[in-house]
């Protein structure tokens, strides 16, 4: 074997010495030069405090605090100031001890009107016989201590994933709720069922919806102003669609413009 090594290196070397000489390429028909990089640096404020598969963080600015959700079900809380120097972020929802069959976190959103009625809105996957997970957007309430109160869960929508399961949401400046799903299907072949230019699912899609009102059957009412409301065979709910896998978006500051960064199979 060691002979065979050195027969293949010695191979290699004389076909590299025997190969033709290239011109260096000293011209080039780009005009121009790359813009400068944006005046933006890394800082760790709390270089001591660590997470475990931190999937969101969220700023609720009438509390100065910021609460990051772990993949696995932990919400910690952290002062929202970065001169403040905490020895350790504090636990304060472990949602394995609130949902049945939990299995992860996909993110969480306080109610605009949270001073006033304590609501946030969890994003989460549950585990259903078989392979199959099940993911459900839900309303709690929040006591004193920012912990969850008990019993106050409402599914406001669920469906089940085998995978790309997407899964942000965000209050838009409308006081709308949006949120995101994706294909709900493995990551190959690219999507197996054909759900991105599916109306009739929530499926690759961006949804919009009421969460202080309801129409009947519903826990939340349908805006009059989504754009496939009176299209038979929509769901009433689509803001958008045809997306991959919309991990995460947000609305750019000061409009209503959504951005998000759709995961493509040959990205």
């Amino acid at each position: 074997m060691f002979r065979f090594s050195l027969f293949i290196i010695f191979v290699l070397i004389t076909g590299c010495l025997g190969a033709e000489e290239r011109e260096a390429w000293l011209t080039s028909k780009i005009q121009g030069s790359p813009e400068p990089p944006l005046p933006y640096a890394v800082e760790a404020v709390w270089p001591h405090i660590t997470f475990d598969s931190g999937v969101d963080i969220t700023l609720l600015k009438s509390a100065g605090k910021l609460f990051v959700t772990e993949r696995f079900g932990k919400i910690w809380m952290l002062p929202a100031d970065s001169n403040a120097q905490p020895e350790k972020a504090e636990l304060v929802i472990d949602l394995n001890q609130h949902i049945d069959r939990f299995f992860n976190s996909l993110g969480l959103v306080f109610h605009p009107d949270f001073e006033k009625n304590r609501e946030i809105f969890i994003y989460y996957n549950v585990t259903v016989p078989g392979d199959d997970r099940e993911i459900f957007l839900s309303r709690f309430r929040m006591d004193d201590n920012f912990g969850l109160v008990p019993g106050s869960k409402e599914v406001l929508t669920h469906y089940l994933a085998w995978g790309h399961t997407g899964g942000d949401m965000h209050f838009g400046p409308d006081g709308m709720l949006y949120f995101s799903v994706g294909d709900l299907s493995p990551p190959s072949p690219p999507d197996p069922r054909l759900e991105g230019q599916n109306l009739g699912t929530l499926a690759s899609t961006i949804s919009r919806i009421d969460v202080d009102h309801r129409d009947p059957g519903l826990a939340y009412r349908i805006p009059r102003d989504n754009p496939f409301v009176d299209m038979p065979g929509a769901r009433p709910e689509i803001w958008a669609y045809g997306f991959r896998n919309p991990w995460k978006f947000c609305f750019r500051p000061g409009t209503s413009e959504i951005w998000t960064g759709d995961v493509g199979l040959e990205m």
